[in-house]
């Protein structure tokens, strides 16, 4: 069975993008690409994703909201967020919902290598799982609980 990955951004032309960039170094995987958060979910309810990959910053269902709704729904999914803008209220809130946050545009290598350890902790069962690291990648810095995490 093919790993199943959701890449949800509201921008059409970085999802092309995207989808130019992996569709050949991840054959062996079903990339799916959604521009509206709600789609996603929606598609998740017939055939779930083993990962999940969002913007933050989106119209009517932002990245934190849809990463919470897959943490609730689908605990089993490995959930990463990427943004182009780290406002800290965001990240905060997608903090504990995802396993992982980078910043975008992401280089295709990275971004490849990312998708590849989520692909890898998704197809172990949950209880062998190591956690994706490290939690905050690339230019973004998180406050959380007065703590300054940077990569």
């Amino acid at each position: 069975m093919k790993t199943r990955i959701f890449f949800v951004d509201d921008d059409p032309m970085l999802l092309a993008s995207t989808r130019r960039q992996l569709r050949r170094k991840l054959a062996d995987c079903e990339l799916l690409f959604f521009e509206k958060a709600t789609d996603a979910l929606e598609a998740m309810a017939s055939a779930p994703a083993q990962v999940v990959l969002s913007d933050l910053r989106m119209p009517e269902m932002d990245g934190a909201e849809f990463l919470a709704k897959v943490a609730e729904q689908y605990p089993e999914t490995i959930r990463l967020a990427w943004t182009g803008q780290s406002e800290i209220d965001q990240l905060n809130q997608v903090f504990e919902t995802a396993h992982q946050i980078f910043s975008k545009p992401c280089p295709t290598d990275s971004l490849l290598e990312k998708v590849t350890n989520a692909t890898k902790a998704a197809n172990q069962p949950i209880a062998d799982r190591t956690p994706l690291t490290p939690k905050v990648c690339g230019d973004l810095a998180v406050v959380k609980i007065g703590k300054t995490l940077s990569p």
